[in-house]
């Protein structure tokens, strides 16, 4: 069972737009999900981030987020994107929007699948990465994107 402090943390994690205001929009994000310190977030990158989350928020790891796990993970997202700065809101809408339920949710029955998850990785990199360089980088959350 996750605990509080834990939960917390991971939320600063999922969309990463806490500090934003200092370090500019996706930097967080950035710091969070490019796990070789790279500078760019592959899909590969993206995969094992998605599924390091969905992990997090299986309450009873049975590889599925039940409705009331999802209802955790939406409400975690929320807290994120309240604290993003004006000009990163826009960016940070499609990392969010690309994690909500009814894009997850593949084959709309209620439940999300740790497959249907990943599977929905692809399409939600393809979305960050504006300028379709194959990576996101923090180009990616530059101004007017």
């Amino acid at each position: 069972m996750m605990t509080y402090p834990m939960l917390a943390t991971l939320c600063l994690a999922i969309c990463a737009s806490a500090a934003q205001a200092q370090d500019g929009p996706g930097q967080k994000f950035m710091s969070n999900w490019d796990l070789d310190g790279d500078g760019a977030v592959t899909l590969s990158e993206a995969r094992a981030m998605r599924e390091n989350i969905f992990a997090a928020f299986d309450s009873d790891e049975d590889g599925n987020l039940s409705s009331d796990d999802y209802d955790m993970f939406d409400a975690a997202r929320a807290n994120d994107m309240a604290s993003v700065t004006p000009e990163g809101r826009a960016p940070m809408r499609r990392v969010a929007g690309g994690l909500k339920r009814e894009v997850t949710d593949l084959d709309h029955d209620g439940t999300v699948t740790l497959s249907e998850f990943l599977d929905s990785t692809a399409a939600w990199h393809e979305a960050i990465d504006t300028n379709g360089d194959g990576v996101v980088t923090p180009q990616d959350f530059g101004q007017g994107n």
